[in-house]
């Protein structure tokens, strides 16, 4: 354990009153730069965290590290990927173990690959080469289904695309979005069920009646790869950016986005067999770096969601979501200069958050707390 480490922890035990938590690491500790961490717990109560580690001759790897038995593992690249990639995501694995996509700029494709004990030799899951190609998620699901989402488009817009593989075989690109006028940022996760559920960042342009909105639209599979027909979630006519989704075990849904005309992050709750008015989740005010709005949710319990991003003054803050009421924020940083929040939660492990501290030579730290 670093003397920073053992810092961060007094300041936490005397900021939050005496909660205990297993782990806060600085787990990247490295002289390039690490950057878009991603954390997933699998059945097995292992952590798998993920993320784009850079080199100083312009190189980006995809690197990761598991947690077992109260320690984590050296950090290390997915062997097998290019010298150069970006955008990295994790899910814990269908049988224990974890899978990773990323999006492979040498060759203008999407990887997969699958860690069981180690990393399988990447393959490609998309098509090869597109319109604003890249920007993946993952997901598994209680069927035993792996999920991989991108964006990826013509000569102008891109479109949402997913494929699902089981027992080692791929469909091929599915458009589940097919818009007109630009589908981006998809974010997948699991239902009870067996469902796939996705979310993405629609664009509504509509020149006759002067419309011109950014809305958050969503689909499921019916855990059978038959997608539904896309619909509006927010009715807050404006522009709402990079959307993420949870599903809880009593089917509730909750779908977080950045709304720009509002200046803060919002919410909308399925509960009850409806969805409920969008409401306001995080402070008002200048939350920096348009199109990097990153944030992300994850089941909390039958009824609750944890919910993660940055706030006005560029530190991690997480709160808790139960029945549609929005709890207390808490803060986790203080060095007003996080980014790219990630977070997770089993009942076995608590929940673990990642970011990136660019106070610390820009490395991915990573906490396990109880919520």
């Amino acid at each position: 354990m670093t003397k920073r480490t053992i810092l961060l922890l007094i300041i936490w035990g005397v900021i939050f009153g005496g909660l205990t938590y297993a782990s806060v690491e600085n787990i990247s500790n490295s002289a390039a730069g690490s950057e878009d961490a991603h954390v997933a717990i699998n059945s097995s109560g292992e952590i798998g965290a993920i993320w784009l580690e850079k080199f100083s001759n312009g190189g980006q790897h995809v690197y990761f590290s598991i947690y077992r038995n109260g320690q984590w593992s050296t950090p290390a690249g997915i062997p097998g990927q290019s010298g150069s990639n970006a955008d990295p995501c994790i899910a814990k694995g269908v049988n224990g173990g974890f899978v990773a996509a990323w999006y492979d700029l040498a060759f203008y494709c999407v990887r997969f690959s699958e860690y069981t004990g180690s990393w399988s030799t990447p393959i490609t899951v998309s098509q090869v080469g597109g319109y604003d190609m890249g920007s993946p998620s993952i997901t598994t699901t209680t069927n035993g289904r792996i999920a991989v989402g991108w964006q990826r488009g013509n000569s102008t817009f891109p479109d949402a695309y997913v494929a699902i593989g089981r027992g080692g075989s791929w469909s091929g690109p599915v458009n589940i979005s097919n818009t007109a006028f630009g589908s981006k940022y998809i974010d997948l996760a699991p239902g009870p069920n067996g469902e796939i559920y996705a979310v993405w960042q629609d664009n509504l342009y509509l020149a006759s009646a002067n419309v011109d909105y950014f809305y958050t639209m969503m689909s499921s599979d019916h855990g059978n790869g038959s997608w539904t027909t896309p619909q509006i979630i927010d009715n807050l006519n404006g522009w709402t950016f990079r959307p993420v989704v949870a599903v809880n075990s009593s089917n509730d849904i909750l779908s977080c986005f950045y709304y720009m005309q509002g200046s803060s992050y919002w919410a909308a709750n399925y509960l009850n067999g409806s969805w409920q008015s969008p409401q306001l989740l995080s402070d008002t005010g200048d939350h920096y770096d348009h199109n990097l709005y990153f944030s992300e949710a994850c089941p909390y319990g039958n009824d609750g969601f944890l919910y993660i991003y940055r706030n006005c003054n560029r530190n991690i803050v997480y709160l808790i979501i139960r029945n549609g009421s929005v709890g207390n924020r808490v803060v986790l940083t203080s060095s007003n200069q996080t980014y790219h929040p990630s977070i997770d939660y089993s009942s076995s492990i608590g929940a673990v958050a990642a970011w990136t501290d660019f106070s610390v030579s820009s490395d991915v730290f990573v906490a396990i707390f109880d919520p």
